[in-house]
Formats: C-alpha cells, sequence, structure tokens
C-alpha cells in the first residue's frame, strides 16, 4: 500500500478549514479524522478524487456509520472510500471484502496493549498498519515488522521535523499527522 518507496506525510484532516491546504500537498492519501460524518463524507470524496488524491476514513469515528457489513458496502459503493482504517480484525476483514484498502491502528499504551497487538497481528490481513503513539512506535517496530511483514505507517504526537525524520530513520513507509504545518515536508 505504502511500499513505493517513498516516506508518506499524511495529512490527518481533523478540521474541514484545513481540507483545502491538504488537497493542495503533493501527498496521494489524505486521512479524514474527525472531521467526516455520512452527510459530508461523499462531498469529502469526491475532492480528494478530482485532486487525484486517495481518501482513508477511520470507520470508527465517522459520524453516524454503523459498524456491520452495510456500512461497510456504503463506504465503497455510495462515498468512493479508498482505504478504511479501524482496529478490529473481524471489521477490517469486512471492509477487505468490499474491496478497499485496510489499515489496522493499534495503540502503544502499556505491556498488556503490547502483547494485545501481537496478538492480533498474528491473523491481520490489513494492508497497513499504523502504530501509535509516535515515541512508543519507533521503539517497537523491528519486533512488529517480525511479526507481521507489510507497510507500517506512524501516528501521534507527530508535531515537529525532528519526530518526522525520527520515524524515518526508523523504518517506518510514513506517517499520519494533524499538524497541517508539517503536511508539505518532503524527506531529504
Amino acid at each position: 500500500m505504502f511500499d513505493d518507496g517513498k516516506f508518506h506525510v499524511i495529512p490527518a484532516v481533523r478540521s474541514l478549514k484545513f481540507f483545502a491546504e491538504a488537497l493542495r500537498t503533493e501527498e496521494e492519501w489524505i486521512l479524514t479524522s474527525n472531521c467526516a460524518h455520512i452527510g459530508n463524507l461523499q462531498s469529502l470524496s469526491h475532492k480528494c478524487h478530482d485532486a487525484n488524491k486517495k481518501i482513508i476514513v477511520n470507520h470508527e469515528i465517522v459520524g453516524g456509520l454503523g459498524v456491520d457489513k452495510t456500512a461497510f458496502e456504503f463506504l465503497k459503493k455510495m462515498y468512493h472510500v479508498d482505504c478504511v482504517m479501524g482496529v478490529h480484525n473481524i471489521r477490517l476483514g469486512m471492509v477487505k471484502n468490499e474491496g478497499m484498502k485496510t489499515i489496522q491502528r493499534i495503540t502503544l499504551s502499556d505491556s498488556f496493549a503490547l502483547e494485545q497487538a501481537a496478538k492480533s497481528l498474528q491473523i491481520s490481513k490489513a494492508d497497513a498498519i499504523e502504530l501509535r503513539p509516535a515515541y512508543y512506535a519507533a521503539e517497537f517496530l523491528d519486533y512488529f515488522k517480525k511479526i507481521k511483514d507489510c507497510c507500517y505507517i506512524a501516528g501521534g504526537f507527530i508535531d515537529s521535523i525532528d519526530t518526522v525524520d525520527i520515524m524515518y530513520r526508523a523504518g517506518f513507509n510514513g506517517i499520519t499527522t494533524s499538524n497541517e504545518k508539517l503536511w508539505n515536508y518532503q524527506i531529504r
């Protein structure tokens, strides 16, 4: 999914006032964070596609969207979403059955979360994994790559060029960030 050799700085749009700015970036993917709901998602998706961008949604925070097969059919057929992010393997499997790319989001909050994430990845069919927060993501990337060989992105508290550079040097394929000042940053 992000295995094109480029390091992706994916705009995570939390407020619609920054959506047009995200469309002007060179990045091909845009994550609509908590700004998307069933009333505006179709429009956001069309705007992304008109700008030659691919849209990622976190299905768990799309306002008004359910978590069943019908909801995922809507994401594909009505909203024309390219990729769905979420936590649960079963739901991401339903998304994959609809023909969309998937990103499994893993939050590393403590050692128990680390153990549960490792078990989850052993059966995951996700196209990519997002590890968060960034500090722990960098520390545990190699651990997770031994469990599942796929594309990895980092997220959570990525608010400086230094942090972006650390994620690049750690071996990630990209990052998600809501900090619009970083959206046009290119790894040199």
